[in-house]
């Protein structure tokens, strides 16, 4: 049985008409759930790559295809403890279209991915990097070197907040600091985004590692997704706590 993990930045669904179901429809085509509908294409840069993972049992084959030419993406697979998994590197720069989208195939069934736009450059964009240190059920990360990355407009609102630790301890009656620690909390916003894209990246900043603009990130709590009106888009926002700064982290 083929599974797509939800942490991968390119989500593909389930091509089917009948029994709509989160799992099976893209947020641009939620016609079943009567909303006003707009686009939202997920960009990446015209000259780069991307990394996307399949996992099924080892008698299982996926295909993955770019673009209206339908061109071919050959994986690389290997079987670890009764799943393979497929590693496809998406080579943007196959495809001269600036609209595209993945279409794949398990042979029973089709898939098809939410829409990508390919820019000549990031412009405003944040880039946005994550993996974990170990394998998950659905993703075999190889100790890091499986690295999903997508381009986001993310918001850092104003309210940052310093959090840490002291120790202070009664010296004959003077109280005395032995060390403090420091911590820089952030508000994340990414406004206008689909709520496809909402539980990937909330699977992303479930993992060990989590980048953004190469500044490492801990997530704090659950991130919450609120729906703009009776649309297909949300609002996203979470608290992250910069991983290391450059402070007083002192001894005495």
């Amino acid at each position: 049985m083929i599974t797509i993990a939800t942490e991968n930045p390119i989500s593909l669904s389930l091509v089917r008409d009948e029994y709509k179901n989160f799992d099976n429809i893209n947020s641009q085509d939620r016609l079943y759930t009567n909303q006003l509908l707009y686009q939202r294409f997920q960009k990446y840069l015209s000259y780069e790559s991307v990394k996307l993972v399949v996992v099924g049992s080892p008698a299982d084959t996926f295909t993955l295809k770019i673009g209206t030419l339908r061109t071919s993406i050959i994986p690389t697979t290997e079987t670890i403890g009764g799943f393979k998994y497929f590693v496809f590197d998406i080579d943007f720069s196959v495809t001269n279209n600036e609209f595209t989208r993945l279409y794949g195939s398990d042979g029973s069934n089709d898939y098809i991915s939410e829409f990508i736009q390919l820019i000549p450059n990031k412009g405003n964009l944040y880039k946005v990097e994550y993996f974990n240190e170990v394998n998950t059920k659905f993703v075999n990360y190889n100790s890091g070197s499986i690295v999903f990355h997508r381009w986001l407009n993310v918001k850092f609102l104003p309210n940052i907040k310093y959090e840490g630790e002291a120790t202070v301890f009664n010296n004959l009656g003077k109280l005395e600091k032995t060390n403090q620690t420091r911590q820089r909390v952030f508000n994340l916003q990414i406004p206008e985004i689909h709520l496809n894209e909402c539980e990937s990246i909330t699977s992303a900043l479930g993992l060990t590692n989590f980048y953004i603009n190469e500044i490492e990130y801990v997530n704090n709590g659950n991130p919450e997704a609120e729906q703009i009106g009776n649309t297909n888009l949300y609002t996203f926002e979470g608290e992250l706590t910069q991983a290391s700064i450059k402070g007083y982290n002192s001894s005495n």
